[in-house]
């Protein structure tokens, strides 16, 4: 679509053709010079300084238009044309919807170039009909049934010289209704304005022909949940692996710019997605794949994602893939709110009125807040996991991750997997996706060890390095990866005896005793069972 426009050379050529010529016509487009040919037939003044004026009727025709389908569509997708018009003034540039019968019914952008086309009579109501206006973009798009372009002096008329136009033509009601989506802006466009107009044609072509036979409530949620997403960083390739389209998210998080990705290669500016364009050959949806990339504009830097990449269809054919690409962080944002990966208790729900109990109680509620890892000792039934679920929803992290893992109910084999994650075939029946750890879904929050001296010797000293470097590294991998938790773990042995039997490593011990909460048995605090009988009958009648 895009083409090398010589302005002087082509008003040379179309003076010819206006003096009679038919030869020595070359060097112009084929589909200019058929319309040209049209337009003299039609009798049409190519000297006009402006556009045929705009008849009332027309102009109640537009309103009508603009009150019906398209104010439904404007009205569900609020975001998207908000931002489209940011993006249209910025571009010093003007969007413009056509029917079928040509007259334009909205227009966006730049508000000096729209009083500017006003006084040339292209505005709400004005008819752009080859017929009526010339040569021009819509007209060349209707016909061909593609996106054109007709820039200056390819215009037949006077009136449209000083621009240039594409156009890309929608069929929305499997082609029983047309309209055009028409952008225009001053014909000395360097070669960065032609890839910003390139990209705002790419971005909006992507939106007709993608969502043209969805109807408005699909549409709505598409552009809601894909293009206007600003937890994600929104990609839209074409069935060559081509960026068509990013969201102003993608620009920030890799510290680029549209110049630079438009038209390129998605492998080229993310390396390591290669895996991800299999879709483009399977035309299958991609859900939750975990991936690793590294872009250029980052020193080389590793950056791990999630990618979901969804196919466009229209009968059939597989037409552009929309991938988002989403951080590990948000991922746990996700899963935390719709989950039970948050505390079920807090301190006022552990009674007891003793001066013991009180004591313990009240130590808690004060460490809870610091970033110091708890080591809880008691017997079993004392309360261990409460004061731990107590102790998170106490603390800064309390709007962040719990995770609570049971070391004596993992079989030895797998605790590494469970608590580290794993990389693609790091073992046999192991997720071919790989899978993340415990220490990598609790990052930000806090991880429950309950019943930490059944731990593996061996595991220790890598739950020790963990502490000590605040790093893990999957099972099968060679690629560290930060995690920031809080550790509380909890026992009903004696640590210190185990560590003498050398069935538990010193340094993790005082690593893990950096406080610790001794809980008391019931029988030494016999004058609160009064309470808990009391309590225990009342969620009982409830």
């Amino acid at each position: 679509m895009k083409r090398i426009y010589k302005h002087e050379e082509t008003a040379r050529i179309r003076q010819l053709f206006l003096n009679g010529a038919v030869s020595s016509l070359p060097d112009v487009a084929p589909d200019i010079l058929a319309s040209w040919q049209r337009c003299k037939r039609y009798g049409l003044s190519p000297n006009s300084a402006v556009l045929p004026p705009v008849n009332k009727n027309s102009r109640t025709k537009a309103m009508e238009y603009v009150t019906g389908y398209t104010k439904l569509l404007y009205d569900s997708t609020p975001q998207y044309y908000i931002a489209l018009k940011e993006l249209l003034c910025d571009a010093q540039a003007c969007l413009c919807y056509v029917n079928k019968h040509f007259i334009v019914f909205n227009r966006w952008g730049n508000k000096e170039l729209k009083n500017e086309l006003a006084e040339r009579n292209l505005f709400l109501g004005s008819n752009i009909s080859e017929e009526c206006a010339g040569t021009n973009a819509v007209a060349l798009a209707a016909i061909t049934k593609s996106a054109a372009w007709v820039i200056g002096a390819e215009h037949y008329s006077d009136s449209l010289q000083d621009y240039a136009c594409a156009a890309i033509p929608v069929y929305p009601n499997y082609n029983r209704d047309f309209y055009a989506l028409l952008i225009i802006r001053h014909k000395n466009l360097t070669p960065f304005i032609m890839d910003q107009f390139q990209f705002i044609m790419s971005s909006e072509s992507f939106i007709s022909a993608g969502l043209a036979t969805s109807d408005v409530t699909t549409k709505s949620q598409l552009i809601d949940n894909y293009l206007i997403n600003k937890d994600s960083f929104i990609v839209i390739v074409n069935c060559e692996g081509e960026i068509l389209y990013v969201n102003t998210g993608f620009f920030k998080r890799f510290h680029t710019d549209f110049s630079k990705v438009l038209k390129k290669p998605l492998n080229q500016i993310l390396p390591g997605i290669e895996g991800l364009l299999e879709c483009l050959k399977t035309g299958q949806d991609v859900t939750m794949r975990e991936i690793t990339v590294t872009p250029p504009g980052l020193s080389g830097k590793t950056e791990h994602f999630y990618a979901d990449c969804l196919v466009m269809r229209n009968n059939e054919k597989r037409l552009n893939v929309v991938i988002t690409l989403t951080e590990p962080s948000q991922i746990k944002k996700i899963v935390y709110t719709v989950t039970n990966l948050r505390p079920r208790y807090t301190f006022y729900d552990i009674l007891g009125e003793s001066e013991n109990f009180l004591q313990v109680k009240s130590l808690a509620q004060r460490v809870a807040n610091s970033s110091s890892n708890v080591l809880i000792l008691g017997e079993s039934g004392t309360g261990k996991e409460l004061f731990a679920h107590a102790i998170h929803d106490g603390s800064q992290r309390r709007h962040q991750p719990f995770i609570s893992i049971n070391c004596a109910a993992v079989p030895r084999e797998l605790i590494g997997s469970e608590l580290f994650g794993y990389v693609p075939g790091a073992f046999t029946g192991a997720n071919k996706a790989g899978a993340q750890g415990k220490f990598e879904l609790a990052s930000g929050g806090t991880i429950f060890l309950d019943e930490i001296a059944e731990m593996p010797i061996d595991m220790q000293a890598v739950l020790l390095r963990t502490l000590e470097d605040k790093t893990i590294m999957r099972i099968g991998g060679c690629e560290d990866r930060s995690v920031d938790v809080r550790i509380i773990a909890a026992t009903n042995k004696n640590l210190r005896q185990l560590v003498q039997e050398n069935k538990f490593r010193l340094d993790l011990y005082y690593r893990l005793n950096a406080i610790t909460l001794e809980l008391v048995a019931l029988r030494d605090r016999l004058e609160d069972i009064p309470l808990l009988v009391q309590t225990l009958i009342r969620k009982k009648l409830q």
